[in-house]
């Protein structure tokens, strides 16, 4: 199954937002 990989992205990309702003 993808679907905890694709959860795993989404909160690498959200931090990733978070430390940039």
């Amino acid at each position: 199954m993808y679907v905890w990989i694709i959860g795993f992205l989404l909160s690498l990309f959200d931090f990733s937002v978070i430390n940039t702003s």
